[in-house]
């Protein structure tokens, strides 16, 4: 099995510290026997690793993960651009389905039926060759993050807490999932942890510009 790249027998493996790898490696092997048999030449071994990375892109997603503020959607957008993936917000989807705002669900369900409603969304997802922007609350539910694994590569676009207070003003309206008396610091010391151990790829954003930040990852992924 290569598509997904990552089923839920190699996130369990791989949350025992067990080896374990999905088929594709094998089947571009095969391919280069294959074609050496048909061409009557030999190719050389390192062929299997670039046209395994350049399957891998074509199938998997770049699925970026962070706190409120740290620029997923709009880093999403220009690198979409730039390598010539379909772009997919989490949080837009979420209101698309529901007909409410996020606000209006968490005000109105409360935190944990909000989370659960994000990872009922979340499992329906089905694409490739996407940019995913997740909202910041996606990695609490752990149904939502073993289905994004299974879609691409975590990315974490990491800031200090210091540039992501600059960056949100709106804290009461934006869709937070905060728990009552629980300030941004809280929420930023909670999830950091979260975040660093889903991801499988860490970016540190803090100076970089939009495009700067859509570059590391293009660079990162390959």
């Amino acid at each position: 099995i290569y598509n997904p790249a990552r089923t839920q027998l190699l996130l369990d493996a791989a949350r025992r510290d067990l080896v374990a790898v999905n088929g594709l490696w094998m089947l571009v092997a095969q391919a280069k026997e294959a074609a050496e048999w048909f061409l009557n030449q030999k190719l050389p071994d390192s062929i299997i690793a670039d046209v395994y990375h350049k399957m891998q892109l074509q199938m998997e997603n770049i699925i970026l993960i962070g706190m409120p503020g740290c620029g997923k959607s709009t880093v999403g957008i220009v690198l979409a651009k730039i390598i010539g993936y379909k772009f997919l917000d989490t949080d837009l989807l979420i209101q698309e389905k529901t007909g409410k705002l996020l606000q209006e669900m968490i005000n109105e369900l409360g935190n944990k039926a909000f989370l659960d409603i994000e990872a009922d969304i979340i499992e329906t997802l089905d694409c490739e060759k996407h940019i995913i922007a997740t909202g910041g609350s996606a990695v609490l539910n752990s149904r939502g993050v073993d289905k994004l694994k299974t879609l691409g590569k975590l990315v974490y676009l990491k800031h200090p807490f210091e540039e992501i207070n600059k960056r949100i003003s709106n804290l009461d309206t934006r869709g937070v999932t905060l728990e009552n008396g629980q300030t941004l610091k809280d929420l930023y010391d909670y999830r950091s942890p979260i975040y660093e151990n889903v991801a499988d790829i860490i970016i540190d954003a803090n100076g970089l510009s939009i495009e700067q930040t859509a570059k590391a990852i293009m660079n990162s992924v390959k």
